[in-house]
């Protein structure tokens, strides 16, 4: 009985060790250098990126080609127009098609937008004045698409002026103000 529980319990480790080392040398997924990843600047170039209106930039139009968005892909975004400003939101959209916005074979090609490792944010340079804000979208995965990148600013301050030096800074209503309530 001893000898025929050893017996099993060999082959039984032996089964699920040889079935892990089956998995993990035949599951696909980053490894070694396959997925090294690749950098690049946009916004500093002239027609790199717009203002659709004073709030809101895009990359590129949504229906014109997009960018490369590789594997482990990190772009680095002046995103002009926004100098001194904060940024309120990103969005990134991918597709695996570089310009699908282009009706096919009887159906636009697709594309959605990207959250988790797909588009890892990271807004710097945001908010001082006369610097353009510089945002870094990261594509942490092993998978290539095409990308179209939206940035949204906080609205512009009103700009104050100069003061008004007819101004003696008195105020008739304020001066007679006892602060005492009805």
């Amino acid at each position: 009985m001893r000898r025929r529980f050893l017996a099993y319990g060999t082959v039984g480790i032996f089964t699920v060790l040889f079935g892990s080392l089956i998995f993990l040398g035949g599951s696909t997924g980053c490894y070694g250098d396959q997925c090294t990843g690749t950098v690049g600047e946009f916004g500093l170039n002239a027609g790199e990126g717009r203002l659709l209106d004073p709030n809101t930039w895009e990359s590129n139009l949504q229906s014109s080609e997009w960018l490369s968005y590789s594997h482990q892909r990190s772009w680095f975004i002046r995103v002009k127009g926004f100098e001194g400003r904060d940024i309120s939101q990103v969005f990134v959209y991918i597709s695996p098609d570089k310009d699908p916005n282009v009706f096919q074979q009887g159906t636009y090609k697709q594309y959605t937008l990207a959250s988790g490792n797909l588009a890892e944010i990271t807004i710097a340079e945001n908010g001082r004045p006369g610097v353009t804000p510089l945002v870094q979208v990261h594509n942490d995965t092993c998978a290539d698409y095409y990308t179209r990148i939206v940035v949204e600013a906080y609205p512009a301050l009103p700009d104050a002026g100069t003061p008004d030096t007819a101004d003696t800074g008195t105020n008739q209503d304020a001066a007679s103000d006892t602060g005492a309530t009805e």
